[in-house]
């Protein structure tokens, strides 16, 4: 049973990330070229979106481990495999999803600067 808030952790956290890929939802962006971070759905220039990503999933996964914590007294003994089921098919989703998403993305490349001569 000592393994149960982990398990919810992972559950929370593999939740947390399909969601936020699935959904826009406002997220933590860095934005390298410009050397800050926004809070936005999706930045206007270059920017990564995993600090925000990271921090929001592993904010759902703290919080359902200090309830599965808090809940371990009462928790049945048949939850560790079905927690283990949830991460498992989590796991498998949000692969799967990020494959599929990648797959098809077309990057389109940014402009040249005005008056940029070849060398």
């Amino acid at each position: 049973m000592r393994a149960a808030p982990w398990l919810a952790f992972c559950v929370a956290y593999l939740a947390a990330w399909f969601v936020s890929t699935a959904i826009p939802v406002p997220l933590l962006w860095h934005l390298p070229v410009e050397r800050r971070f926004t809070f936005v759905v999706h930045p206007l220039g270059l920017g990564a979106d995993f600090y925000g990503r990271l921090l929001l999933c592993l904010g759902a996964g703290a919080v359902a481990f200090v309830l599965a914590r808090a809940a371990l007294p009462k928790l049945r003994p048949g939850l560790i495999p079905l927690l283990l089921v949830w991460t498992c098919g989590l796991l498998l989703f949000t692969g799967g999803l990020y494959v599929y998403t990648l797959a098809s993305r077309q990057p389109i490349p940014a402009p040249l600067p005005a008056g940029y001569v070849p060398r």
